[in-house]
């Protein structure tokens, strides 16, 4: 990483900005006693060489907000607690692999690199076992046809066994899309229980609550 000599600085009172002045540059630091605001002013901060706001980012995708396939699709149900908690969650079968999609635009801040998730989850009954989750993501760019091929599946198993105990699956691995990423592509995630895989052992549905998807920004902002 370079480094940048400062040449002077310029102090005044505690009403008006204090600059740094670098042999090509000036960096204005607003450092106002009066109101405690500190603002700087430049095109990125970093720290430790990594730009402030940049790094790995979380997004939480609901239940809701995935579309069950129309040929092996998990139920929608909607169910209010005793207490007045209301929740949407798919419920996924126990034998029969069930699929759901969404189609999000990412922000322009991703690194375009790869993803990874952490599923939520709960079930209906009591029954000792463990659900398996398989993530599979696509990318769609702009005069592309709309029938991506998906890349390999990143998987979580989640430990499960008493009714309406919530659940947070581990971090799956690093999940990559068959095709490269641009700037406004189409990103789709296809999510399906895996109930053939031997580590599937939860002998009634798992209800999902909506995952935490990762992923890496090399920007601080979408400017």
């Amino acid at each position: 990483m370079s480094q940048i000599v400062v040449s002077s600085i310029t102090t005044h009172n505690n009403t008006t900005p204090l600059y740094i002045t670098t042999g090509n540059n000036t960096v204005g630091m607003d450092m106002h006693a009066a109101n405690g605001a500190i603002n700087i002013k430049g095109t990125e901060i970093r720290k430790n060489g990594t730009i402030l706001g940049a790094g790995k980012q979380t997004m939480w995708l609901p239940a809701a907000a995935f579309t069950a396939r129309l040929t092996n699709g998990p139920a929608l149900n909607q169910f209010l607690t005793t207490n007045g908690a209301n929740y949407k969650t798919l419920d996924f079968d126990p034998s029969t692999q069930e699929v759901v999609e969404i189609a999000i635009r990412m922000p322009k801040s991703w690194d375009k690199g790869t993803i990874s998730f952490t599923p939520v989850v709960s079930q209906l009954t009591t029954s000792a076992g463990a659900a398996s989750w398989n993530l599979w993501t696509a990318v769609v760019t702009a005069g592309d046809i709309i029938d991506p091929p998906y890349g390999s599946p990143g998987v979580v198993t989640v430990s499960m066994g008493t009714a309406n105990i919530m659940y947070i699956g581990s971090e799956s691995a690093a999940i990559s899309s068959a095709n490269t990423a641009l700037d406004g592509d189409l990103f789709v995630l296809a999510l399906a229980r895996a109930p053939a895989v031997g580590a599937d052992t939860l002998a009634v549905d798992a209800r999902l609550h909506g995952i935490n998807m990762y992923y890496t920004a090399n920007a601080d902002s979408d400017l």
